[in-house]
């Protein structure tokens, strides 16, 4: 029998600021087997706590804001130091606040922000523009944003340019999105990767990083393979924050995820798992890893 190789080398820690579904396979229920599948610690800090995620009918929602305080203090004394902070949904205005403060105790760590609050071409029911609003305080701390064209739109206020799309999620141009990607840039970040834009039968995930004076932009394509599902985003996002920590390049780490999540999502199809019970994560983890 071959022995079985554990690396010695200690995992580098990554914060995951999400809300937390016991159900659906989506925010931290499924970024922390990614993250831990990459060789990265994963630390949860729940926003809100689901039974299931909102697409079902029916779900128990917790908000932890008053709890939140508490929770990321209790980290802050037992001292421990981060490789990296990635944060998606809080849907709150008041946890802004308390993100962006943890994020400059801990200037050591690249922030990942993925501006979860809309999708094809509008705002979630919990969310509206004074949201948008205030989430720029850790927009101009991230060093990586991932919004999808919808969120970056919104950002950029460019509500008109979704109106216009008979498909917001397609149709899009070099130009637009060479727009979006500068004016977010503008805005604090070192890169941007606007996602799940469709191209034909592909997926393109469209990256802008600064470069002196005149951004660069970096198209990076997939194949699609498989039905849109729930969690995706969240996966992607994961696996984006979890190379950052491993300083693997970006356009490689984009690629990564893109074509990890076609491989999730076609298995999915194949055993006809329903779509709102998200992707065969479990299954399709130990792709993950053979990726790094």
């Amino acid at each position: 029998m071959q022995e079985l190789q554990i690396s010695s080398t200690i995992p580098p820690k990554l914060v995951l600021i999400n809300d937390y579904a016991g159900f659906g396979r989506i925010a931290l229920a499924a970024a922390i087997p990614v993250v831990s599948t990459l060789g990265v610690q994963p630390v949860a800090v729940p926003t809100a706590l689901f039974s299931n995620h909102t697409a079902y009918p029916t779900w128990s929602y917790l908000d932890l804001s008053g709890h939140m305080p508490e929770y990321l203090q209790g980290l802050e004394d037992i001292r421990l130091k981060f490789e990296g902070i990635c944060c998606g949904f809080l849907g709150k205005k008041r946890q802004i606040q308390m993100v962006a403060d943890f994020v400059d105790n801990h200037p050591e760590s690249v922030f990942i922000l993925d501006p979860v609050m809309a999708d094809y071409g509008k705002f979630y029911s919990t969310v509206d523009a004074k949201y948008c609003k205030a989430l720029e305080k850790l927009i101009e701390k991230a060093h990586i944003l991932t919004p999808n064209v919808t969120e970056a739109c919104l950002l950029c206020g460019k509500e008109e340019w979704l109106e216009e799309k008979d498909d917001v999620n397609q149709g899009w141009s070099t130009k637009e999105l060479e727009y979006l990607g500068a004016h977010l840039l503008a805005k604090g970040p070192t890169a941007v990767v606007i996602t799940g834009i469709k191209s034909g039968k592909s997926f393109v995930n469209f990256i802008a990083c600064k470069d002196g004076d005149s951004p660069v932009y970096v198209p990076v394509v997939s194949l699609q393979k498989g039905a849109q599902r729930h969690g995706t985003g969240d996966i992607f996002t994961a696996i984006i924050a979890a190379d950052a920590v491993n300083q693997v390049p970006l356009n490689v780490s984009v690629q990564k995820a893109a074509d990890f999540i076609g491989i999730c999502t076609e298995a999915s199809d194949k055993v006809g798992l329903p779509n709102h019970e998200g992707v065969l994560l479990e299954n399709c983890l130990p792709y993950l890893r053979s990726m790094l």
